[in-house]
């Protein structure tokens, strides 16, 4: 029994790597995956385009409440930081809106927090942003300048095919004009390509 004991402890030992040699290369493979898993989602640009699903304006036109308003939105978001388990982005926004059928185009330019973050693999997130927003083209001699936020729900897969990703995202869309009463609230549904780099 004895022997028996011996020769399988002796089968063991030979078979598994003990010490501080197996420990480190534990924690060398341990810091290689970290990495990894990091440099995914270091840096990176999500471009999407858009269509308002549902909006409604007030005081924007000679009718209010008008709805139908809000047409196309387009965008470009970089992911630029991370603080605690949120993602830091800057997002740039461009909508297009028809106001009792004359054409008006808005720039938002927007800092947006969103959580989980990427590095967390979690593909569903939630975000928040505010912002300034600029009319290049405005109706009925309404504010040109407003203040944009947005609170959004998304799905992204971040790796699809090597370093490009895609997602689809949610969005609730609100511009306040500063310089002349009028509102805008929307819902917009986007989809999107991410690079990741």
């Amino acid at each position: 029994m004895i022997f028996l004991q011996g020769v399988s402890f002796w089968a063991f030992a030979d078979h598994q790597e003990l010490g501080p040699k197996a420990v480190r290369k534990y924690f060398v493979a341990d810091q290689e995956n970290l990495r990894s898993i990091a440099s995914v989602s270091d840096r990176a640009l999500w471009l999407h385009l858009g269509q308002y699903t549902d909006s409604q304006a007030y005081q924007w036109g000679t009718t209010s409440p008008l709805t139908g308003v809000g047409q196309g939105n387009y965008g470009i978001t970089y992911l630029f930081d991370q603080w605690h388990s949120m993602d830091l982005s800057f997002r740039a926004d461009f909508s297009e809106y028809s106001v009792q059928g004359v054409r008006a185009t808005q720039l938002a330019l927007m800092p947006l927090v969103t959580f989980p973050r990427i590095q967390s693999s979690f593909p569903l997130y939630f975000g928040v942003g505010i912002g300034p927003g600029i009319f290049l083209q405005q109706a009925n001699n309404a504010s040109n300048i407003c203040l944009d936020y947005e609170v959004l729900m998304g799905l992204r897969f971040m790796q699809l095919a090597g370093p490009l990703g895609f997602f689809v995202e949610f969005g609730l869309k609100n511009s306040l004009f500063v310089l002349s009463q009028g509102q805008f609230n929307g819902t917009v549904f986007d989809l999107g390509l991410i690079f990741n780099f």
